[in-house]
Formats: C-alpha cells, sequence, structure tokens
C-alpha cells in the first residue's frame, strides 16, 4: 500500500515538474513584456520583483499598429479553419463510408502531404499567386493553407468517424432518411467534438504558421507571427515589444482553447476508440 501511494505521489511530481517546464517559457514571455529595458537585460534575470511597466504595449499600438495584424490573422485562420472543414468532412466521409480501390493508399496518401514543409514549396506558389494577381491577399493565404489543412483535417476526423457506427446511419435510413439526410441529422452531430478538436488543431497551426506567411505577403495581409521581424533592427533586437507583441499573439489562441477544452479532451477520448 505504501508503494502504491509512493509511486503515485512520485508520478504526480514528475507531472507537476513537466508541466512547469512546458509552462515557464510561456512565463517567462509574459512577465518579460512587462519589464523596462534595464529589468529585461538584468543578470540575473528578475522574475518577480520587478517593477511592472506598460510601455512596451504602448510602443506597439502606437508605432507598429499591432490590432491591423491581429485582424488579418483572425480573418485568415477562421476563414482557412472553417474552409478547411467544409471540404474535409465530405472527402473523410467517402474515405470511411465507401470501400473503392486503393482506399488505404490515398488515406496514407493525405498523411504523407504533411511530411512536406511549407518553406519548401513557398517559391513555387509565390510565383503561382503572382501569375494569377492575388499575392499579398487574404484569398492567397487561405488557399495555400488548404494544401496541409485539408489533408490533416481528414486524418483527425477519419479517426472520429470511424468511432460512429454505420447502423445508426442505415437505421436512419430504413426510416425513410436520404443518405445525405441520415449523415446531417445522425451522424454530424456525433462528430461535434472531433470537429472541434480539428478546428483548434488548424486554428492554432494557421494562427502561428510564419514562412508562408512571410514570404506571400508584403503589407496589406501580413499575419502577427510575421510582425517579429519589426523589432530586429541594425540597432539590436527590441525584446520588450517583441515579447508583449508575442503575448497579444498568444491571447486569441489561449481564450479560444480555454473555452472549449471541455469539447477537446472528449473529442480526443472518442478519436481514440472505434466502434
Amino acid at each position: 500500500m505504501i508503494n502504491i501511494k509512493f509511486k503515485k505521489i512520485v508520478i504526480n511530481v514528475l507531472a507537476l515538474g513537466i508541466v512547469i517546464a512546458f509552462l515557464f517559457p510561456y512565463f517567462f514571455m509574459v512577465t518579460s513584456a512587462f519589464k523596462s529595458r534595464l529589468d529585461t537585460f538584468a543578470y540575473p534575470p528578475v522574475f518577480f520583483f520587478f517593477k511592472p511597466t506598460l510601455n512596451n504595449f504602448v510602443t506597439i499600438f502606437r508605432d507598429i499598429n499591432i490590432m491591423f495584424y491581429m485582424k488579418n490573422s483572425l480573418i485568415i485562420s477562421i476563414a482557412s479553419t472553417l474552409l478547411s472543414l467544409a471540404i474535409a468532412i465530405p472527402a473523410t466521409y467517402s474515405l470511411v463510408r465507401y470501400q473503392f480501390r486503393l482506399h488505404e493508399e490515398i488515406s496514407f496518401g493525405f498523411l504523407l502531404l504533411q511530411m512536406i514543409p511549407g518553406v519548401s514549396v513557398v517559391f513555387s506558389l509565390f510565383f503561382i499567386i503572382r501569375s494569377v494577381h492575388l499575392q499579398d491577399t487574404y484569398i492567397a493565404l487561405i488557399l495555400s493553407y488548404l494544401l496541409w489543412n485539408v489533408p490533416y483535417a481528414i486524418w483527425l476526423l477519419r479517426g472520429f468517424l470511424e468511432s460512429i457506427p454505420v447502423q445508426l446511419e442505415e437505421a436512419a435510413i430504413v426510416d425513410g432518411c436520404t443518405r445525405l439526410k441520415a449523415f446531417i441529422l445522425i451522424t454530424l452531430p456525433l462528430m461535434a467534438g472531433g470537429l472541434v478538436a480539428t478546428a483548434i488543431l488548424i486554428f492554432i497551426g494557421v494562427w502561428n504558421e510564419f514562412a508562408l506567411a512571410f514570404f506571400l505577403t508584403s503589407t496589406k495581409s501580413r499575419t502577427m507571427p510575421t510582425t517579429i521581424a519589426f523589432f530586429v533592427t541594425h540597432a539590436g533586437i527590441k525584446w520588450g515589444p517583441m515579447f508583449a507583441t508575442a503575448t497579444i499573439g498568444t491571447l486569441p489562441v489561449v481564450v479560444f482553447s480555454l473555452l472549449v477544452r471541455k469539447y477537446f479532451v472528449k473529442a480526443l477520448t472518442m478519436g481514440a476508440i472505434k466502434g
């Protein structure tokens, strides 16, 4: 009995240590956003006992107009997430519910697309986008992100859909529903948790993406991650404003994740078990 309690204590301490290790960089970033330049470069580093200041936030709102880039990120992230799901849902249904030749090969082909780094095709995308006169637009980024988000969404939703018994749809069809109506009324609500989890992961991925946003935009549609380059100057790196920008940039993702965390955990559990 004592050994079991000791093991639980050790596991809890290790888990707490891992959580602290992952949260410490975020804590350091947020606290540094409220530090003066002197406190930022203090050695040894000052974590708790310093005089907070809002000068860094005043700088980024006054000199950089950070809300313009926040608006761009929100528009592109939300549009890309919704469009990816709109394409991935029927594609996933076809792969799971219909058996056809090369069924598994196509599924793994979607997974293979995730291994292609965006920076390796950024120049090809740039020339394609320029040829159709879409450079520095929301549409260019949204369509570019679909190349990775749609296969990613299909692969994630596949596990959730496979956990839903096909007999539920068959029973609805027997009762007079068409296959489409059975899917909308029966299957789609049961996939809600998986859709939420997939939407969160896609949203976070688009929000944090840097390479494509940096090379495919210039002024009108630049996103939050690309603003980091503004603080690297010939006189040095402006750490305070950079930390302030990063803090503001993470707020939508943190708030969104906290609001839907219950559905996210439920979705992960459901997707791990096949019916």
